[in-house]
């Protein structure tokens, strides 16, 4: 199973667009089924893919948090055959609070993720927030492909080489 991560501790790097559209064209045109995962506090993935994040019972949030929470309990369906949809939301915001006690707190994701594989998704595309701190640790570890979208200026170069040294510590 393919996991595709788009990182970058930096915001408006188009992280979001190009997850969410890299997503629907392995569902659409590849004939794969998906499962997009938004892990930024502001839900945008999901938002793109017209879910109302803010009025969902759960998200990613829970089922990185509460072992009782099945995958198929915060997975929602797109209008993108193919195409399932894990939403973020604010909760992430606590979620280094939350598993902080945990031994493989990085590893929370990847572990939870293996029903992923188990439901038939042949694709797991991950939207990252704008940091470098636990969530996206998770993503690095649970990734099998990682994308940096970058700007062409020095500072953004600067930047995707920072990431570039977490991957390495990571892999």
């Amino acid at each position: 199973m393919r996991r595709i991560a788009f990182i970058n501790e930096k915001g408006g790097t188009c992280k979001t667009t190009l997850a969410v559209n890299t997503a629907a064209w392995l569902a659409r045109e590849r004939d794969l089924r998906v499962l997009l995962v938004d892990l930024d506090t502001q839900g945008h993935a999901g938002k793109a893919l017209g879910l109302d994040v803010r009025t969902l019972p759960r998200n990613v949030f829970h089922l990185l948090t509460d072992d009782a929470v099945r995958l198929r309990d915060v997975v929602y369906p797109s209008a993108v055959s193919g195409l399932d949809v894990l939403p973020s939301y604010k909760e992430m915001a606590d979620f280094p609070l939350a598993v902080a006690g945990d031994a493989r707190r990085a590893h929370r994701l990847a572990d939870r993720l293996e029903a992923a594989r188990e439901a038939g998704y042949d694709a797991v595309v991950f939207d990252s927030p704008p940091s470098m701190g636990l969530t996206t640790r998770n993503i690095l570890v649970a990734a099998t492909e990682v994308v940096v979208p970058v700007a062409l200026t020095y500072l953004a170069l600067d930047g995707c080489a920072e990431v570039a040294d977490t991957v390495r510590q990571v892999g």
